[in-house]
């Protein structure tokens, strides 16, 4: 079944692909930050509390694995979920490359987002 989605611009995709759909989901939860939504305040992505720390391998896996465990909670449809978090340096600014994949009804999907030092979704594909 396919569910009517509104994108940014305003318009209707009633017939839009479901890896698409979750896609953008996953973004918006990236962009979420833990305790912005009243409802549910544990939505979100965890990197933000860690943004301002020195990420070595320890936090990096700590990190990877509170988003891991995240996404299960938040998108229990999506089967043999992996995510990977790559902190880099940009100039004087550290980044993330955060990837995650999975199938979906069947179809394997990979998800890439690149975050500022700011926790913002730079790019995504």
């Amino acid at each position: 079944m396919y569910r009517t989605i509104v994108r940014s611009s305003g318009d209707f995709d009633i017939n839009s692909d479901p890896v698409e759909n979750v896609k953008y989901d996953l973004v918006s939860f990236l962009q979420t930050r833990p305790g912005s939504r009243d409802l549910d305040p544990d939505y979100g992505n965890p990197l933000y509390q860690y943004l301002h720390d020195i990420l070595n391998e320890k936090t990096v896996a700590i990190v990877q694995e509170e988003l891991y465990r995240a996404l299960l909670k938040y998108f229990p449809y999506i089967n043999d979920l992996v995510v990977n978090v790559q902190p880099f340096k940009r100039g004087s600014n550290m980044e993330y490359i955060i990837g995650i994949g999975g199938t979906i009804k069947g179809k394997i999907f990979v998800l890439s987002v690149r975050i500022g030092s700011s926790g913002n979704v730079i790019e995504w594909v």
